[in-house]
């Protein structure tokens, strides 16, 4: 049975869709001719991207400086904490959310100008190299050989993503008081734990652990458990470069960077055409 915040998840990306302008009929970048004035190079869009999101968001401003001029700063950390930058002021001019949660508060305040679901993720149980405590399901995070396991913080997406899960399958309650919870600041913090093997296990996106030489994932949670999670990417009102903005905002939709996302292992949601 898929549990409610699966139901709340779904409606909201078709919320999301409806915000949106244009969510599925934005023209084929690819396939168009340049902009008439090439935007100059002295030109900085900053796009906040959730910590689990970081290389594959370096990727992608990496191939739209090279097509367009413009030069992508990517700001990384965890999504509640970008958020709460972007309320207060800070220099933004896309956000990458690791959860739909933190685009409420952007909406609440009147600062986003169009927004979409981007990306898909998936939550896995991951083990140092060799997996020394053999966990193979979340049954095995009760065992003794089970010192540790790592989590990211409560407030950030995937410790949040995590918490859920564990409760689900009603495990987090023993789990938390016997002590084997730590918490990472944001995602990679929790999988940096995970690949010092300072932690037995830990609950991570499958993204992680494909880019990790030091680490494995032994176990996915089934949809029932761990509805897919939805990454929205929002183009913010506040924008100095609005122009600019908007071109990297559909280049992140395009059939180039489904292919950049699809190679560091996430679900492709948005399409320009």
């Amino acid at each position: 049975m898929i549990n409610s915040s699966c139901h709340f998840q779904f409606t909201f990306i078709a919320l999301l869709c409806t915000f949106t302008i244009g969510c599925d009929n934005a023209p084929d970048e690819s396939n168009s001719p340049a902009p008439s004035s090439t935007p100059s190079s002295n030109i900085t869009l900053n796009l906040l991207a959730a910590a689990s999101t970081v290389n594959v968001a370096e990727a992608i401003a990496a191939g739209f400086e090279k097509k367009h001029r413009v030069n992508v700063k990517v700001v990384s950390g965890p999504s509640n904490a970008l958020a709460q930058q972007i309320i207060n002021g800070a220099p933004a001019d896309l956000f990458l959310s690791a959860s739909t949660k933190w685009i409420e508060p952007l909406q609440e305040k009147k600062l986003i100008a169009e927004t979409r679901p981007l990306l898909g993720n998936t939550l896995v149980i991951a083990v140092p190299k060799n997996n020394p405590a053999g966990v193979t399901s979340p049954d095995d995070l009760k065992n003794e050989r089970v010192q540790r396991i790592a989590l990211a913080g409560e407030n950030v997406p995937a410790g949040m993503y995590a918490d859920e899960a564990l409760k689900t399958l009603m495990l987090y309650d023993d789990l938390l008081a016997s002590g084997k919870i730590v918490r990472g600041h944001d995602v990679r913090v929790t999988l940096s734990y995970i690949e010092r093997g300072e932690v037995e296990a830990g609950i991570v996106y499958v993204t992680d652990v494909i880019g990790s030489t030091k680490a494995e994932a032994v176990y996915s949670f089934p949809e029932d458990v761990s509805p897919l999670i939805v990454l929205p990417l929002t183009l913010l009102k506040n924008s100095q470069h609005p122009q600019e903005a908007k071109l990297l905002y559909d280049h992140m939709s395009s059939p180039d960077a489904q292919t950049v996302y699809k190679r560091h292992g996430f679900s492709a949601l948005a399409s320009e055409g």
